[in-house]
């Protein structure tokens, strides 16, 4: 079965705004983008469909990845420890794939979704010794089937939690860390767009906020809030339903400093 032509347009599309994202940052000095363009690429190549574990393809289905998108540190940010850690830099990569049918419904957007940020650098020890230190946050969307048992702890369908991969217990020395799978703490989903911002409000605020002030930066942001954190939203409210929107007295930006005011419903 061909990929049909709504699905092609639709794809196009997202390569575009991801070519038009990666051409900001790399305007900007922000990281290099190539595993950006990357991405778009899969996109285009209409021979490249993703598939989800243990299933048939579906030609409905789209997405990408991107491997170590990577932000350098200027100079260590301030409360890091331990002390005297120099040459820092973060990696961003991620794989998503979502469903054409379910793009801006109040459904769940994704049908997989898996999201690493890795910060590492050299800690100069005592003596002029240096050692690696690593650490690492891990954003996924629980996949479940119907052989599945419970888990033990509880297991939102999006969430973030301390470790990762890149923390594996055989290559590391934790010293006096004590490092557990929980919590695995609620978080909204996010794609290269959501992520970018994400990692730069948190890790680079200087350059988030040259950024917000670009029109195709802020544009792109609020296009990809719509898209992936509306239906969150909405479906997160609807537990309390009929929403009273008139009642609403809470800066929605104070909640969630991320969001783009006037983002279209």
């Amino acid at each position: 079965m061909p990929i049909n032509e709504q699905v092609i347009g639709f794809r196009r599309s997202r390569a575009s705004d991801l070519e038009q994202f990666a051409r900001v940052l790399n305007r900007l000095g922000i990281c290099n983008p190539y595993p950006i363009y990357e991405a778009a690429k899969q996109l285009i190549n209409l021979d490249f469909v993703p598939k989800m574990p243990d299933s048939s393809i579906n030609y409905d289905y789209w997405g990408y990845t991107i491997s170590e998108l990577t932000f350098p540190f200027e100079k260590t940010p301030r409360h890091t420890y331990p002390d005297h850690v120099i040459n820092m830099g973060l990696k961003l990569s991620l794989k998503l794939i979502c469903d054409f049918n379910d793009f801006e419904k109040i459904k769940d957007p994704f049908k997989y979704l898996e999201f690493n940020i890795y910060l590492s650098g050299t800690q100069i020890i005592q003596g002029g010794t240096q050692k690696e230190v690593v650490s690492s946050l891990h954003l996924d969307r629980h996949l479940t089937s119907e052989e599945d048992t419970e888990p033990d702890e509880i297991h939102p369908i999006y969430h973030f939690q301390f470790g990762g991969r890149k923390l594996d217990k055989k290559y590391m020395d934790f010293g006096n860390s004590l490092i557990l799978d929980s919590p695995r703490i609620v978080h909204y989903p996010m794609d290269v767009i959501l992520g970018v911002d994400f990692v730069l409000a948190n890790f680079f605020p200087n350059q988030w906020r040259e950024l917000r002030k670009d029109g195709e930066y802020i544009n792109l942001v609020r296009i990809y809030q719509r898209y992936f954190w509306k239906s969150y939203v909405h479906t997160k409210a609807s537990h309390w339903r009929p929403f009273e929107q008139s009642a609403v007295e809470w800066d929605p930006m104070l909640i969630w400093p991320n969001l783009i005011i006037n983002v279209a419903n």
